[in-house]
């Protein structure tokens, strides 16, 4: 199962490529086209469902790696890490995104043009969440990162738990900021 699971892993990895270069250059060209004459900014908005698209198959491709990882390497949900279900929080929360974001796109598409005013939300949401997941991910499923955490606490292993906190803490955070923007 080594090499298959490497394999899935890959793939896993691959979404999460996916997904970060359709939403990281959605941002970048949206705050582009915001700075443009509306005739040219309008071309470059014209982008963002694809980027979207793009986006959303890496999400996809997360979720069925993930799905296939639960079982193949971790034997089911009750093996996983504690900090899984904080990550999971945040994958959630980007799947929602995602899929708001669709929406939202679906709804210019028929005309409502208003819509289009959740995407400087929803785009934000989204990003932040995924950070937040991968960064999650790091500390749940990566046991040597918490030599970090010995050097910073004198030699003693950091223990997982305040980085559930920290996690809650952030996302208090992101639901402030998409309270604000």
């Amino acid at each position: 199962m080594g090499w298959f699971n490497d394999l899935i892993l890959f793939l896993h990895f691959f979404g999460l490529m996916l997904g970060a270069a359709g939403g990281m250059s959605s941002a970048i060209i949206m705050r582009r086209a915001a700075s443009l004459p509306p005739e040219q900014g309008q071309v470059i908005r014209g982008l963002g469902p694809v980027l979207a698209n793009v986006s959303a198959a890496g999400v996809i491709v997360l979720w069925i790696t993930g799905l296939i990882m639960v079982w193949s390497k971790w034997n089911g949900i009750g093996s996983l890490p504690t900090l899984f279900w904080v990550k999971f929080i945040f994958v959630v929360t980007l799947t929602a995104a995602a899929i708001a974001i669709h929406m939202t796109y679906a709804d210019v598409r028929k005309g409502n043009t208003a819509a289009a005013a959740r995407l400087p939300k929803l785009g934000p949401i989204a990003g932040l969440s995924a950070l937040l997941a991968t960064f999650f991910a790091v500390f749940a499923f990566v046991d040597g990162i918490f030599s970090i955490g010995a050097a910073i606490t004198g030699g003693t292993m950091a223990p997982r738990w305040w980085l559930a906190l920290v996690g809650i803490a952030l996302f208090g955070v992101l639901g402030a900021f998409a309270s604000q923007t």
